[in-house]
């Protein structure tokens, strides 16, 4: 089974809800891969993160990092 470690985090949160940007790390059969993960949610009764949706890639691609450095700059 797949286990996750979360790197390093960074959480912006507005209202009740969060946006989180974070590098984390997966260790399988397969071996292990660094990714990035942009993920979004809200907070739930318990102050808990709830997550409603998100995408990652693989922290190796340097085409998909230098995408998102710009697109966040230009956006």
């Amino acid at each position: 089974m797949a286990q996750y470690e979360t790197i390093k985090e960074k959480t912006f949160e507005y209202g009740n809800n969060f946006i989180e940007v974070s590098r984390k790390k997966v260790t399988g059969e397969s071996g292990e891969t660094e990714f990035i993960n942009f993920s979004k949610g809200f907070y739930n009764d318990d102050q808990e993160k709830t997550y409603k949706s998100g995408f990652g890639f693989s922290a190796d691609n340097e085409e998909a990092v230098k995408f998102m450095k710009k697109a966040l700059d230009e956006v």
